[in-house]
């Protein structure tokens, strides 16, 4: 498609409802290889790189106002396509990080455990407090941690369950890990005051 097919006059400027009809038929037309090059390029699956292609695609119906020329609609959505991928592939890194240190911790806890018997009170007085902490958190929020961490689902079957994006879901266990992150490192800072 040029833009001389968009126009009768071959003028690149448009209205704001032409040129959201102009990224649908574009994202319609090429889904497949838009998807296809985030998977490739970020090696993700194909479900988490349909996740992205949605996210990309509500950021871009949100700024099509922005852009001025409808000959650069490809490459600017293009852009905003693989800054998603990006945003995406660095938070599963930083996850994975987060994964790593939490399980060297809970192997040198186990460790310490095993030298010293009080660690097991604190240990036990650990659980407790986190036990309580999660019970606090709404009845969504736990049955999210429960699928997840409990009965080992991943993200996708847990969104054919609940009927939304593997990704809004992965979002929402990473805020609800931070927020019990920084209770945790707050009552740190507590016993350590």
């Amino acid at each position: 498609m040029s833009t001389s097919d968009f126009q009768p006059n071959g003028s690149t400027t448009t209205d704001g409802a032409e040129r959201r009809r102009l990224l649908t038929d574009y994202l319609v037309d090429d889904h497949p290889q838009l998807v296809s090059s985030v998977s490739l390029r970020f090696r993700l699956d194909w479900h988490t790189s349909e996740d992205v292609f949605q996210q990309a695609s509500l950021k871009a119906y949100a700024a099509v106002d922005q852009v001025e020329d409808i000959a650069k609609l490809k490459p600017w959505f293009r852009v905003i396509l693989h800054t998603e991928g990006l945003r995406n592939f660095r938070s599963w890194k930083a996850q994975r990080r987060a994964f790593r240190e939490y399980t060297k911790r809970c192997l040198d806890q186990l460790r310490q455990l095993q030298e010293e018997p009080d660690a097991q009170t604190e240990l036990a007085e650990d659980v407790a407090w986190m036990r309580d902490q999660v019970r606090s958190f709404p009845d969504k929020d736990r049955w999210l941690l429960e699928r997840r961490f409990i009965d080992g689902c991943n993200y996708r079957v847990i969104a054919d369950e609940t009927g939304r994006t593997a990704l809004a879901l992965r979002q929402q266990v990473h805020r609800i890990l931070m927020r019990l992150r920084d209770e945790w490192e707050g009552r740190l800072r507590r016993q350590d005051d």
